[in-house]
């Protein structure tokens, strides 16, 4: 979202994403893509950048690590501890795939080494024109200069892929649209994606009259009564069964400068979402 701050600064010759294509809200490098700073003084050499891949759900099993508590899988979810990431550089990633979820559930995304596959055209945040508070999408992105294979006068063009690959070590700015090129790419990623993307409820069928029925049977005569609970709602001790949800999804952030010498701190590369 370009809201009406970003607005102003821009305006004001201030570039809130930088050179990023994208804007809050939307699953674009310029909504999720941040510095990201450490210092340790002590354990973080100063001046150094991580190439690392990490994501600020991975702070959870960071700040775990680092007061030595213990969490369970549960617990822990999708988080990686990322403290070697801080005080070295770990020649394996320490991960390689991250979901992004921007507002718009279509454009679910995922990053895995240097590809990013969005599953839609566009961004998937908020698209109003600028002027509004609600400014973004590929008209936003236009006007203030940015460069998109599939976009044209602040538009998604006719012809443009249905879906999106980026290289973002060769295009970290996302000026070009690799899905017609990486067929072979966007079948792995499209498929990976598809782990991750929750299942979507089937169509509303009508109530018939006898399930209204039994309804009204179970519902609680009066205040304080209860309504009885179905078998298969129940653990064989008798206890109430909790479904778990079976996936996390995540929301990426990446830096992109480097701390200078002087400051004592340390930059990484991270990419996330929450």
């Amino acid at each position: 979202m370009f809201n009406h701050g970003g607005q102003a600064a821009f305006e004001a010759g201030h570039r809130v994403n930088g050179s990023l294509l994208g804007f809050k809200f939307g699953v674009w490098e310029g909504d999720h893509r941040v510095p990201f700073i450490a210092r340790w003084p002590g354990k973080i050499k100063p001046g150094t950048t991580s190439t690392q891949l990490i994501s600020s759900v991975d702070l959870l099993a960071k700040f775990a690590a680092l007061t030595q508590q213990t969490l369970d899988k549960s617990q822990l979810a999708d988080s990686v501890n990322v403290l070697p990431a801080l005080i070295g550089e770990p020649e394996d990633p320490l991960r390689d795939t991250l979901v992004l979820c921007p507002h718009s559930p279509a454009h679910l995304a995922v990053r895995k080494g240097k590809w990013v596959y969005i599953g839609a055209q566009g961004e998937g945040g908020f698209g109003g024109k600028p002027g509004t508070h609600t400014a973004g999408g590929p008209i936003a992105a236009s006007f203030v200069g940015n460069v998109n294979s599939d976009i044209e006068n602040g538009r998604i063009k006719k012809d443009a892929p249905p879906a999106q690959l980026y290289d973002l070590e060769a295009h970290v700015n996302q000026t070009r649209n690799l899905h017609n090129e990486h067929p072979e790419v966007v079948k792995q990623m499209s498929a990976l994606l598809a782990g991750y993307a929750p299942q979507r409820p089937g169509p509303k069928k009508g109530k018939d009259k006898s399930a209204s029925k039994r309804e009204h049977l179970n519902a609680p005569s009066k205040p304080g009564a209860t309504t009885p609970v179905a078998a298969s709602s129940v653990s064989a001790d008798n206890k109430p069964t909790i479904r778990s949800p079976n996936f996390v999804v995540i929301r990426s952030v990446k830096s992109f400068c480097r701390i200078d010498a002087s400051s004592g701190g340390r930059n990484l590369n991270q990419d996330t979402r929450s």
